[in-house]
Order: C-alpha cells, then structure tokens, then sequence
C-alpha cells in the first residue's frame, strides 16, 4: 500500500519462509512499487524472521531500493496494520461462507481501498513515529 491506493492484492497461502518471502518481493515488489510512487520509493517492512534474512538483505541491496528503518516490536507504528483491521471488518461484514468466497471477498475489499484512507495513514507517519517515540516503543492510540 502506498498514499497512492492499496497496491497488488497477494494471498499468502504457505508459510511464510525467506525463499516465500523472496519471490513475492520478486513478482510485485519493483512493479508494484513503481506503479504506486513512480522509480524511487522507500519501502517499508516490518521485522518478521522472513524479511530479515540475507537473502532478502542481499536482494533488496542488489535492486537498489531504500528501505526504511524500523523498529523491533513495533506494530503500532504500521498504517498497514490499520489498513488490515478496516479489512477484516469489511471481510466479516459480508461473511464469506467458503474458502474461495473468503479469498475473492477479501480481495475485492482490499482493492476497493480509497486512495484518500490510504494517502491519511501514510500521513499520519510523522506522528506515528513521535507517539512511538513518546512511548519509548511501546503501545500508541494508532
């Protein structure tokens, strides 16, 4: 997701390793990325075990993109993860009744993210970082 509009839509349907994680970046990260905010863009992930191996440091190293620092244990700081709640209450307002109907609802839900909610949690950034940094790390209100 980007102040753009939420981006690509990838369901992750195995468990996520750094070889997984490597060929998502590989399929939509550069395409994705550029589509949203044009050649030069800060990509922003979290710490999970996946994201942080060499093989990922070394790819994102080779493809020349900056990637944003971030804080262990920082989940609060994250607009996606307030983009991920609105699609859960989204997903279960329309209470899928299969696996398929889950997965085409969720899709349909993510893709019709307003640019406008998404360019707001982009914003909000400066002040996720200065109540992350009030709180010494801990919980905020975001």
């Amino acid at each position: 997701m980007s102040a753009q509009g939420p981006g690509t839509f990838h369901i992750i349907d195995e468990s996520m390793t750094g070889d997984y994680y490597l060929k998502i970046l590989q399929q939509y990260l550069v395409q994705n990325g550029t589509e949203l905010c044009g050649n030069e863009f800060v990509f922003q992930q979290d710490n999970h075990p996946a994201h942080k191996t060499k093989k990922i440091q070394d790819y994102m190293e080779r493809i020349g993109f900056q990637e944003l620092a971030w804080p262990e244990n920082s989940p609060d700081f994250s607009p996606i993860e307030n983009m991920f709640a609105t699609l859960k209450r989204h997903v279960a307002d329309r209470s899928p009744r299969s696996i398929e109907d889950l997965k085409s609802v969720t899709r349909e839900e993510w893709m019709g993210m307003d640019a406008d909610y998404t360019k707001a949690l982009v914003a909000s950034m400066p002040a996720r970082m200065q109540a992350g940094k009030r709180a010494h790390g801990g919980a905020t209100r975001f």
